[in-house]
């Protein structure tokens, strides 16, 4: 069987073009899920889980074709935890995750290109820790019934909450999940944050990471121009400062988990890692709580005045 490592680069780029167009309705930022999860409402934490759950089965897929092979198992580690910790922070500062950035590069939003900058820079600085472990594969039966969780996990989410969300946003979820799985097992490294380390380390580009990388963002910048969501934003210095040091720590916690977001959703977690899966829920009970407090703080701060004023 061929395996997705060396398939030629048309089927390739047709799946970075339709991941591309799925991103602008099916993006999982984990960003905007914590942000709507402190709200109260779980809707973008549910189809992050679709996207998750549709990733695992053409994971699952994939191997028994024998078009890819195991994820490799990472138990999970200080490291990991930290890294989560920090590009969630770095993601915090970006006000978008590594797929996120793509999605508001491709709107105009030209701020983010501090954000490549900035995670430029601190890959060409930070090595990250020393990773000597050979890992060996998961079984696929381990994976299989992985796979099945993350099903059982989102249905019950549906049922419990009763989402209504509409069909076109389910299949842009699962069309996210499904074809960024593809590209991740297929080693093209796709993902800008990818594309920005090999770059800054002085690696040359794969040509198939280039076509890939180069489908995705065509695919995101055709569909913003289809939904009339494209249009220049030209930076402030601050959104300059403030997106170049997201980039930063997005890129340091990325080396140090090692993933982001995007591979974390798409790869290693629909894929049965552990460390992954850790790596991830750190990721976003962080930005969970600081959203949290963040809400509650301003009505403390009115109460605590009052009080003062009172006495």
């Amino acid at each position: 069987m061929m395996q997705l490592a060396t398939m030629p680069r048309l089927p390739i780029a047709i799946l970075a073009l339709l991941a591309g167009i799925a991103i602008q309705t099916g993006g999982i930022c984990v960003v905007r899920a914590a942000a709507e999860t402190a709200s109260g409402r779980f809707g973008q934490l549910l189809c992050t889980l679709l996207a998750a759950a549709t990733a695992a089965l053409a994971l699952v897929c994939a191997r028994m074709v024998g078009a890819t092979g195991a994820v490799a198992f990472l138990w999970p580690d200080l490291a990991g935890i930290a890294g989560g910790l920090v590009f969630a922070a770095g993601a915090r500062l970006n006000g978008a995750c590594a797929i996120g950035t793509v999605g508001r590069l491709a709107e105009g939003d030209l701020a983010y290109l501090a954000t490549l900058v900035g995670a430029g820079l601190a890959a060409a600085c930070y090595a990250g820790p020393p990773m000597h472990v050979i890992a060996p594969g998961l079984s696929l039966a381990w994976q299989a019934g992985w796979a099945v969780a993350l099903v059982a996990l989102t249905a019950c989410g549906v049922l419990a909450l009763r989402s209504r969300a509409r069909l076109t946003a389910w299949v842009s979820y699962a069309l996210v999940g499904g074809t960024g799985a593809l590209l991740a097992a297929s080693q093209a490294h796709w993902a800008w944050i990818d594309v920005v380390r090999d770059l800054a380390r002085g690696n040359m580009l794969s040509s198939m990471g280039v076509i890939a990388g180069g489908a995705l963002f065509a695919g995101a910048v055709g569909a913003a121009l289809w939904m009339r969501r494209w249009h220049i934003r030209w930076p402030t210095l601050r959104r300059v400062l403030r997106d170049f040091a997201g980039g930063a720590l997005m890129m340091t916690g990325g080396v140090m988990i090692p993933g982001g977001n995007d591979g974390l959703v798409l790869y290693g977690m629909p894929g049965g890692s552990p460390r992954a899966a850790v790596a991830w829920a750190v990721m976003f009970l962080a930005l969970y709580f600081g959203f949290l407090i963040e809400k509650k703080t301003p009505s403390f701060l009115k109460r605590s005045s009052k009080r003062l004023l009172s006495v």
